[in-house]
């Protein structure tokens, strides 16, 4: 009877070697390992911050919007070679666009497949959104700046906005 059993647990831990997709009661699971590069591969990692915008604006609403890149542009994005310092969000037509952010080429990429550093790009949000931004900028006199620019836990370039007025000088403390 132990013989039997001795036999089936080694059969069982020869399976479970050679299958690691299948949970095994006899030894602990191992880690997910991606074989990417690591650079900024953590949970929310900031890519860039604009820390002038919080100096020269008085926010009264943040926002979160997905952004539409290219290959490259994420790439870049990763290395951290990012300046949300001139960037400002137009809405036209019911869409918005980032404009003013420049998004370094990627070095390893010949210049035949490499973005324009300094073009417009698509700010992902809800149709809902859209139409109350657009409101409080032609309403309130509000501007729409991009404060920080991170990656979520799936990876994904998001962009935080701030809706605000500017500051008078006597308020820049």
């Amino acid at each position: 009877m132990q013989q039997a059993l001795l036999l089936v647990l080694s059969i069982f831990w020869i399976f479970c070697n050679y299958l690691d997709d299948v949970e095994c009661l006899i030894r602990p699971l191992r880690p997910i390992c991606h074989r990417r590069s690591t650079a900024l591969r953590c949970v929310n990692a900031i890519v860039a911050t604009n820390r002038q915008a919080g100096f020269e604006y008085e926010f009264e609403e943040k926002y979160e919007a997905g952004i539409k890149l290219c290959g490259t542009e994420v790439k870049s994005c990763r290395k951290g070679q990012v300046q949300l310092n001139d960037g400002h969000v137009q809405i036209n037509d019911g869409e918005c666009w980032l404009s003013g952010v420049h998004i370094a080429e990627y070095s390893r990429c010949g210049n035949k497949f490499n973005h324009v550093p300094k073009r417009t790009r698509k700010l992902l949000l809800s149709q809902k959104e859209i139409m109350k931004l657009e409101k409080q900028i032609l309403l309130r006199n509000l501007k729409i700046i991009p404060i920080r620019m991170y990656f979520t836990e799936l990876e994904l370039v998001k962009v935080e906005l701030g809706v605000g007025k500017k500051k008078s000088l006597n308020d820049k403390r």
